[in-house]
């Protein structure tokens, strides 16, 4: 008997085909291979089965989150602190158009430890706050920043309906295997007339299509769904919202998706997670110098609307409802 295609997740069409198969390349965190489908309908993807909920938390250990106070101290964590901050203000640039008002109000879900609110208050004065899943990464983000931290997911923080004028995604969605329930239950949080502004993987992008498996903005099993921009733009008019156009350069993360995909061995996290300090400072300089080396190729992809990651703004035009 044959087992009927699963629905997609992103647009609920039953028509999908296997795409690729790959295990934790970058973090060996399992030696589980995963598959991931293929919408026939849409073209994005989605894991098939979708990981059971304590192996996607194992695939998510403490070094996954950039935590400056873990890292070791020395010349190498002041280089690598600088540049994190210096490639967020281009984060802060995107967001920064959609702030409204003389007091606007800042979600950041997904925070991390709360570099980018940091660099909203020092850039724009705007002291936003954040909501993260991790205990860990949300304690780091109050004690290095002060920042106000909300501990829990999307689906159980207790957060004020219609609070916050501008709520932030970045690279959020792709680690939700019901991403349409998810930004429902995120819309109720922003006031009418607000902004949702989300960063995902581009499935659309040149690296896709260069790396296959091995491309970095898939990083199975952590990414569970995968988008291409009118993909995400169509599920976001059906919860309520009118999304803008998208923006295919990220400072931060298109060259550097390129550097990890040619030379995994060499990414910092990667190497912090799997505990391998073998010539870390020349490791690390030599993946900086391919990032760099990359900016230049990030940029063309990005001017030819086939960026590493793309950007959506989404405005808030009726009380969004249960994604179907």
């Amino acid at each position: 008997m044959n087992t009927p295609p699963p629905a997609c997740p992103i647009c609920g069409a039953a028509d999908s085909c296997r795409w690729l198969e790959n295990s934790d390349f970058l973090f060996h965190t399992s030696p589980v291979v995963h598959t991931l489908h293929r919408c026939l309908s849409c073209r994005c993807a989605f894991l098939h089965p979708m990981p059971e909920p304590r192996a996607l938390a194992d695939a998510y250990p403490r070094p996954y989150w950039w935590i400056a106070q873990d890292r070791p101290r020395g010349l190498s964590h002041k280089l690598e602190t600088v540049y994190r901050e210096a490639v967020l203000r281009h984060h802060v640039h995107v967001a920064r158009r959609h702030l409204a008002g003389s007091a606007p109000k800042v979600l950041d879900v997904g925070c991390g430890s709360g570099t980018f609110l940091h660099v909203l208050r020092r850039v724009t004065g705007v002291a936003g706050e954040g909501l993260d899943a991790s205990p860990d990464a949300a304690q780091a983000a109050q004690a290095a920043y002060g920042l106000r931290v909300h501990v829990g997911d999307i689906d159980t923080a207790d957060l004020p309906e219609q609070g916050y004028d501008l709520i932030t995604l970045f690279h959020v969605l792709e680690h939700l295997p019901q991403p349409g329930d998810a930004l429902s239950r995120v819309g109720r949080w922003l006031a009418p007339g607000g902004t949702l502004l989300l960063q995902v993987p581009n499935l659309d992008s040149w690296q896709c299509r260069w790396f296959g498996r091995r491309w970095s903005g898939l990083d199975i099993p952590r990414h569970v769904v995968g988008f291409q921009p009118h993909a995400m733009a169509d599920l976001l008019r059906r919860i309520g919202f009118e999304p803008g156009p998208p923006r295919f350069f990220s400072l931060r993360d298109n060259a550097a998706a390129i550097a990890t995909s040619l030379a995994p061995a060499l990414d910092p996290v990667a190497m912090a997670v799997r505990g391998d300090n073998r010539l870390a400072f020349a490791r690390k300089v030599l993946y900086f110098a391919l990032l760099a080396a990359a900016q230049p190729l990030a940029l063309l992809e990005a001017m030819a609307a086939r960026g590493g990651t793309f950007f959506l703004p989404a405005r808030r035009i009726m009380t969004p409802r249960s994604h179907a």
